[in-house]
């Protein structure tokens, strides 16, 4: 028996059968996007699950704010998502006062979604339909558009750090081999680290 059925039934009495749990699990499923300045578009940057909204934020901090270093991150519930593309359908819920919805739109087909202007609208599909018109002009249209409520876009918490405060060049492709470089140095001579590495590369290709 289960640690987990051993707890359950502690609780809740031995249960009838077996403990049923959804299809889906528990952790539900957000779209990041990153900026590397304040004056930089949004970037699509990937995915993630978590059990809640601040989960996810603080988990699209840890992974997609640490991949590099950005200027800030967020994330957006994939339900909250509009999408000429599948898998999201406008939600059904143009009702109300307009109200600004992020625009996220894809050049070409495998693309990054990128952020555009706001709209304003009183709901998905109506936000959808204006960023289409918006944007059916452009010489060539956007492959695909996204739209989301502004007021249901996760931000991270100006106060919570990104880039951790030690050196984490390390990390990157470029700090990796600056330090790989400084190590040899100390070893050989720039003229002779430049001949091993030209004698490495015709051995080894």
């Amino acid at each position: 028996m289960s640690k987990l059925r051993d707890q359950f039934e502690a609780l809740f009495g031995e249960p009838e059968g077996d403990i049923e749990t959804p299809e889906e699990g528990d952790l539900r499923g957000y779209v990041v996007f990153t900026r590397l300045k304040p004056t930089h578009p949004w970037r699509y940057a990937g995915w993630l699950r978590a059990a809640d909204d601040d989960e996810a934020v603080y988990y699209a901090r840890e992974h997609y704010g640490r991949d590099q270093k950005v200027d800030d991150v967020l994330a957006i519930h994939e339900s909250w998502v509009g999408g000429t593309d599948v898998p999201w359908p406008p939600r059904d819920d143009d009702a109300g006062e307009p109200r600004p919805f992020m625009v996220f739109t894809q050049a070409r087909a495998g693309d990054m979604y990128v952020s555009a202007d706001d709209v304003e609208a009183p709901g998905t599909a109506a936000a959808l339909e204006a960023a289409r018109t918006r944007h059916a002009a452009e010489d060539p249209a956007p492959n695909a558009i996204w739209v989301a409520d502004r007021a249901r876009v996760l931000f991270r918490d100006e106060n919570d750090p990104l880039w951790r405060e030690f050196d984490q060049t390390y990390r990157l492709a470029r700090g990796y081999t600056a330090t790989v470089k400084r190590k040899w140095e100390q070893f050989r001579d720039a003229d002779s680290l430049e001949a091993y590495r030209k004698e490495d590369l015709e051995k080894e290709f």
